[in-house]
């Protein structure tokens, strides 16, 4: 339920705000999506040799993630 909340509280924020807030709030998503996938691929392009525990851990999330 509270994700639900969470959820329908956002849209009405986004949909109160002036054309130029939703540009820039946009703009701001679509950096950090970038910013994202490339620190993902970059993780997933690292040989098994050099991974960290960590990195490796994360690296393991991605992948299930992107197979959902």
């Amino acid at each position: 339920l509270i994700p639900l909340l969470k959820r329908m509280y956002t849209d009405i924020r986004y949909h109160r705000m002036t054309v130029e807030e939703k540009r820039e709030y946009n703009q701001r998503r679509t950096e950090s999506f970038r910013k994202r996938r490339l620190e993902e691929e970059i993780l997933l392009s690292t040989p098994a040799g050099r991974i960290s525990a960590e990195a490796l851990q994360k690296a393991c999330s991605v992948l299930l993630w992107r197979t959902v």
